[in-house]
């Protein structure tokens, strides 16, 4: 059960993650951060890591 439980929680999270994504890269913000001297997945690590303790707290 608890595996179960961990298996939906990574997927509500990747798909949190994806659609956050998304919006950014409609709305220009990743156009805008690739003109910056910054790690290329730092994006992406800081959404994963944003939505973590939200999700954890619920």
């Amino acid at each position: 059960m608890v595996a179960g439980l961990v298996v939906i929680s990574v997927g509500f999270n990747a798909t949190n993650s994806s659609v956050s994504m998304a919006n950014d890269l409609a709305e220009g913000l990743v156009d805008r951060f690739r003109s910056m001297p910054m790690v290329s997945t730092s994006l992406l690590t800081g959404h994963v890591v944003g939505s973590w303790p939200g999700t954890s707290c619920r």
